[in-house]
């Protein structure tokens, strides 16, 4: 008789029907309100810490030492304890180690401590700790079917060769010589190629990768380049804290009102990416064509239009390039992309080759700013200014995000990815902030007018919290930091006091501020004031 783990799965609101162009779906119940929770899954079947999260993150909830802080905040972390056995993973407290000891570390341990100092790649650990699990009647064997059916696209990936096809051959190979398993390596192939395409990113509040993660049920999702929900992972279950642990559950909330019977659907890709660049994406990592209500548009919509006057054609110092040079600016940019998330970490060394490509972007007069690739550009050169603690720079840039780039892109004030943008732009605020009134000189030598800082710190922080409870409200990591910040902001007394007094006039004044910071950002970057003024156009 098996003995599974103990496992918490929320699914009252949605049931599974297989479509005949589409498989297995998830849908609606009834009619679903925005931000409501949809489906949710604590303690899922697999989960695995990038290899660069094992030295800071526990090894059971997935949190840091530092977790309880602001994203941005200077702390000094608690030590986290590392297993004496294998040497590999480490823990925040003597209880988190006591319980994965229990479900899975005893199966693993010693199989790591061997191979020590060598650590297995996170999806080779996810399948030998899945293995070892099954081996030792730890799963149910309903789930155990159930991630078995997945689809798998196994003959898609062999038949297409090349290096993921090798990959996946010698992950299984590996696998069987390392678990020392009696499961065949046919079963192993088909756990390989099911996480390959089935499994999420495991991120923390502000979307940093932190891993990998797959369940069953929430698998099912199919894809929309125009989705009704999206996933968390930093939503606790309601009343079984002492249970499960606080992190490294799958939350998936409603994006905009679902109504009965409608199809729940995520998206797999970055949903900014223009329609052909999604098409590519979608064929070569999940091995279909995508006809959803975005893509049924083809090339007409907002993701792949170009500025109006790329039309004109004559050349000159301020004249819209050719639509060929145009291309092939906007393939050089796609290439320092690339190249940049392929050494992830690196971005404070590419800070200038980043705004060589950004000014060449900005020259054709006819690339907006929301267009990809230039916002990945922009987010890639917030990080590399964040690591250079370049504060200021890194500022206008997340402002440039909240003000004039993500309301093009995202309908919903409340969309995670605004929201989250949004916190860090109040971050920044506070940071030069206090650099500004501890007289420290920017690395950047940007000078920031501190009463507007201290103004505009009101606004954000108000109106993130405002967002984030309007409706229905999560009780997740961000909403607990945004509440945090929120309480220090009012203890700061009589800046905070006056704004409530005048909070009309103190938003006028201080969104004007930073939109005129902002505008000229964007004109020392090369942007046309027609691109410009584009961006700043009210929003329904």
């Amino acid at each position: 008789m098996a003995t599974s783990l103990k496992q918490l799965v929320r699914a009252a609101t949605v049931y599974t029907k297989q479509s005949p162009d589409r498989g297995n779906g998830i849908f609606a119940v009834h009619d679903i309100a925005p931000k409501s929770e949809v489906l949710f899954v604590a303690r899922p079947l697999m989960v695995a810490l990038d290899t660069s999260q094992l030295q800071t993150r526990c090894y059971y909830c997935y949190s840091s030492p530092g977790d309880h802080s602001l994203p941005l905040d200077i702390t000094k972390s608690r030590t986290l304890k590392t297993c004496s056995g294998c040497k590999v993973a480490k823990f925040c407290s003597q209880k988190c180690q006591t319980r994965a000891w229990s479900e899975y570390h005893r199966l693993e341990c010693k199989l790591y401590g061997r191979l020590h100092p060598r650590i297995l790649p996170s999806t080779v650990r996810a399948i030998v700790r899945l293995l070892k699990q099954h081996k030792a009647h730890l799963l149910l064997h309903s789930e155990w079917d159930q991630l078995l059916a997945l689809e798998s696209h196994q003959g898609d990936l062999l038949n297409a060769g090349g290096q993921r096809c090798q990959e996946i051959f010698i992950m299984m190979k590996g696998i069987k010589s390392y678990c020392g398993t009696d499961h065949s390596e046919e079963t192993i192939l088909r756990l390989a190629c099911v996480l390959l395409i089935n499994s999420f990113t495991l991120t923390n509040p502000t979307f940093d990768s932190l891993g990998l993660i797959l369940h069953p049920t929430p698998a099912l999702l199919n894809h929309s380049c125009d989705p009704n929900v999206f996933v968390r992972f930093d939503i606790p279950p309601v009343g079984a804290q002492e249970d499960f642990p606080p992190y490294g559950n799958i939350s998936f909330i409603a994006l905009r009102p679902i109504a009965k019977d409608e199809e729940l659907t995520l998206s797999y890709i970055d949903t900014t990416f223009p329609f052909d660049k999604r098409q590519e994406e979608l064929k070569d990592r999940y091995f279909f064509t995508c006809n959803c209500s975005l893509c049924s548009r083809g090339r007409h919509s907002t993701r792949d239009s170009f500025h109006p006057f790329i039309n004109v054609v004559a050349p000159g110092p301020l004249q819209p390039a050719t639509p060929a040079i145009i291309a092939e600016t906007g393939d050089q940019a796609e290439q320092l992309l690339i190249g940049l998330q392929s050494q992830s970490g690196l971005e404070h060394t590419q800070i200038d080759s980043i705004k060589y490509i950004m000014h060449r972007l900005a020259q054709t007069r006819g690339w907006p700013l929301h267009r990809y690739p230039y916002p990945q550009l922009r987010q890639q050169l917030l990080l590399g200014l964040l690591d250079s603690k370049r504060y200021s720079e890194a500022f206008l840039h997340s402002a440039a995000f909240v003000r004039a780039i993500h309301p093009v892109l995202y309908e919903q004030e409340y969309h995670p990815t605004r929201l989250v943008q949004m916190f860090t732009f109040w971050n920044l605020c506070h940071l030069c902030l206090e650099s500004g009134l501890l007289k420290e000189r920017e690395s950047d030598n940007i000078q920031l007018d501190p009463q507007m800082l201290m103004s505009l710190s009101c606004v954000l922080i108000d109106d993130t919290y405002r967002i984030l409870n309007e409706g229905v409200r999560s009780n997740g990591k961000l909403e607990n930091m945004v509440d945090e910040a929120l309480q220090n902001v009012t203890k700061e007394g009589d800046f905070w006091n006056e704004y409530q007094q005048k909070m009309a006039e103190t938003r006028e004044t201080a969104l004007s501020w930073i939109d005129g910071q902002v505008r000229a950002l964007f004109r020392n970057e090369g942007v046309s004031r027609g691109i410009i003024d584009w961006a700043f156009k009210p929003r329904g």
